[in-house]
């Protein structure tokens, strides 16, 4: 999977994702993400302010690009809050709500 993430959007072919091949690959995932309603109403996922702060966090070593470890380690953190997610929802609905 990083390796396919990497083949797509690291444009310059030089093993880690720059800042903007980085917003290149999140602005993807989260216009992927949003659902219809969202789209109807105009509601955007995106804004510069969580990317920046997102590239921060996740750019663990402050070299101003994401290397594969540093991708890993937030596939990582994103698989273990879906799953946590997913319980939710599924807890609620079988609670009725």
């Amino acid at each position: 999977m990083i390796e396919d993430i990497f083949l797509c959007y690291d444009d310059d072919q030089n093993g880690v994702l720059s800042k903007e091949e980085m917003e290149e690959f999140t602005a993807s995932c989260l216009q992927n993400m949003e659902n219809e309603d969202q789209k109807m109403l105009g509601i955007n996922l995106y804004s510069p302010e969580i990317f920046n702060n997102f590239f921060e966090k996740y750019d663990q070593d402050k070299n101003g690009v994401i290397d594969k470890d540093e991708m890993l380690h937030f596939l990582k953190e994103v698989a273990a809050a879906s799953k946590v997610r997913a319980e939710n929802v599924k807890s609620q609905k079988q609670n009725g709500y």
